[in-house]
């Protein structure tokens, strides 16, 4: 199972409660002696870009 499906079965699962609020919080965490380049700018310059978090 891919983790973008456990993501949605259990916001699902979540959102069968009545009046339901919940807060996902996503750690990520890696480390290499050098990512490639296409890797940096995917990763890092692509969550700045999309990411709305307050």
């Amino acid at each position: 199972m891919k983790v973008s499906q456990v993501f949605e079965s259990v916001v699902a699962e979540l959102n069968r409660a009545k009046g339901v609020t919940f807060r996902i919080l996503l750690e990520i965490q890696a480390e290499s002696d050098g990512f490639p380049k296409d890797v940096e700018d995917d990763v890092l310059l692509g969550h700045h870009a999309r990411s709305s978090c307050p």
